[in-house]
């Protein structure tokens, strides 16, 4: 088996491989030809030395693979995970079943990342995979099970794991707010999303719910009926009042009016109280996925 760029020569090929693997996702669309294009040559802002291959073994396409090194923009926020200098997996797909090929990947990149220097290693952070994959939401789907054990098999111990959970009839208006005299403002984001804010009378800040349109990550024509909520966050002084499940019906509301048919989202599995409300609103799980670590 042999690593080589990619190729305009195998480009049809890789997308084909990649839409089979991914097929497994519960969340997601098949990726089109050019979105598909520009991922395999896309260069990411937060990573100074990134490598994409393709494994070939006697002339068939096994497998895709992306890895790199945290430059000094490799965290503009503190939701995201590889720091500068950290070394990162965030792409690995194969046939279904292909464990050896998943190997053989796995420590490829593992080499390359040691022989520079990197201490630790990421698998699959969230915001570093392809923007199709899964939603948009780049963790490991434990369903892509011959992954999974390639990369525990190489010490790649799990992390965080998020739940997958779907809401497939958005309710048609919300209830009352919680308390009076709570102001709602809504705003489109720089990203394309958007925010729905909630002050109080006094003008503090009750929460926030921020959602988008599936087609800002899919060009799959059925990217446009989903909705998707990427953040939920209620003050403290408002928990446990209803304030998030009010502001969640006014976001599947906002979806609901804009055409979308059905909402998707991600939270943590150990967010229980997150998961409660969500559960009453009628989301059901439909999968998991995770992102891994290998420490020096």
């Amino acid at each position: 088996m042999e690593l080589i760029e990619p190729s305009q020569e195998h480009l049809e090929a890789a997308r084909a491989l990649y839409n089979r693997a991914a097929a497994r996702a519960p969340v997601g669309w098949p990726a089109q030809s050019e979105e598909f294009a520009r991922w395999v040559t896309l260069r990411r802002e937060r990573l100074s030395y990134e490598r994409t291959r393709y494994l070939v073994a006697e002339g068939q396409l096994r497998g895709i693979i992306h890895w790199g090194i945290g430059g000094p923009e490799a965290r503009p926020a503190d939701w995201y995970t590889v720091d500068q200098g950290d070394g990162v997996i965030s792409a690995l797909f194969v046939e279904p079943g292909d464990r050896d090929a998943a190997e053989a990947m796995t420590r490829a990149a593992v080499e390359d990342l040691r022989s520079r220097g990197c201490p630790r290693i990421w698998a699959w952070e969230d915001e570093m995979g392809p923007p199709f994959y899964a939603g948009g939401f780049g963790q490991l789907l434990l369903s892509m099970t011959e992954v999974v054990q390639a990369l525990t098999t190489a010490r790649f111990r799990v992390c965080p794991v998020e739940l997958h959970l779907c809401l497939l009839a958005l309710p048609a208006r919300s209830g009352k707010p919680p308390v009076r005299g709570l102001e709602v403002r809504s705003r489109v984001m720089p990203g394309g999303e958007t925010s729905v804010d909630v002050w109080d009378a006094q003008g503090a800040t009750v929460g926030q719910c921020v959602w988008a349109s599936m087609a800002l990550k899919s060009e799959h024509p059925d990217a446009s009926q989903a909705g998707y909520v990427w953040w939920l966050g209620i003050e403290e002084a408002y928990r446990g009042m209803g304030a998030g499940r009010w502001l969640m019906e006014l976001a599947m509301g906002q979806m609901a009016r804009s055409g979308h048919t059905r909402c998707y989202l991600t939270t943590r599995a150990d967010n229980l109280r997150a998961q409660s409300l969500y559960y009453s609103l009628g989301f059901g799980m439909l999968g998991a996925s995770a992102m891994l670590c290998l420490e020096s």
